[in-house]
């Protein structure tokens, strides 16, 4: 029989030093969730133009290699703006 874990008690959270600190917080957080999703569809665009489906001959592959790869680094640099500036940070007990 399995066994419950203690991971069903809520988790502890460590306010941030002022709410204007936690309003910006807040709002890097919105904004890297925005670069995120903006990511994924030029991302989506990177691929149709890698397979040919858009853009003609090579280079609309270039160019939708490249488009990937932007997408790429707008999505590492959302996700890192996203979790670094949580406006609850969890505690480390």
């Amino acid at each position: 029989m399995a066994r419950r874990n203690a991971g069903g008690k809520p988790t502890n959270l460590e306010p941030r030093d002022s709410v204007v600190a936690a309003s910006s917080h807040f709002v890097f957080q919105i904004g890297g969730n925005v670069l995120a999703i903006v990511a994924v569809w030029t991302a989506l665009a990177g691929l149709l133009g890698v397979t040919g489906t858009m853009g003609s001959g090579w280079q609309g592959r270039v160019v939708g290699a490249i488009v990937l790869f932007a997408a790429s680094g707008l999505f590492w640099l959302g996700k890192r703006m996203a979790i670094e500036n949580r406006v609850m940070r969890r505690r480390r007990d």
